[in-house]
């Protein structure tokens, strides 16, 4: 898990971009997001952490 100061709530974070790359599949018809979503799945909690800084997603908003 992650292991700054703070702890991050990787259960909201998994779920918040499995939910962004199937809206962008479904949305878009873009076939690659649905691999992204299938892989965020299977992840461990370090590799849902650094495929969110991979995306940009500002990790603060999940600090518990």
């Amino acid at each position: 898990m992650y292991s700054g100061n703070n702890s991050i709530d990787v259960k909201r974070l998994r779920r918040d971009l499995q939910n962004q790359a199937l809206g962008a599949y479904f949305g878009g018809g873009i076939g690659p997001a649905l691999i992204d979503a299938a892989t965020v799945e299977r992840a461990s909690d370090d590799e849902v952490i650094r495929i969110a800084k991979q995306n940009g997603i500002d990790l603060r908003r999940y600090m518990m």
